[in-house]
């Protein structure tokens, strides 16, 4: 949801490169977080060139299979923590 959520706030948008989904919504429904990765591209949510793999598995299975890969393979490592500058209730910077 955070590219429709930039777009309400008037943030610049910058889509995703590529997508994971788990959830027990499902695209008849109409919402946001059960909308197929093809729909989310036309909405802009993905880059066209977007990496997107979706599996239909029960998230307590699913994340922790997931979450192990991802530790094993250290790709958190890798990764720059965000940081977040507030002034008082509002998010001012994310960098």
């Amino acid at each position: 949801q955070v590219e429709v959520i930039q777009e309400v706030l008037g943030h610049e948008e910058n889509p995703h490169w590529y997508a994971v989904q788990i959830t027990t919504d499902v695209p008849q429904w109409g919402g946001l977080s059960g909308c197929t990765f093809e729909e989310s591209q036309s909405w802009g949510k993905f880059r066209k060139e977007a990496k997107m793999a979706q599996s239909l598995v029960e998230a307590t299975i699913g994340l922790p299979l997931l979450v192990g890969y991802l530790l094993q393979k250290g790709v958190h490592k890798k990764r720059k923590p965000k940081t977040f500058t507030w002034k008082g209730d509002e998010l001012v910077k994310l960098a």
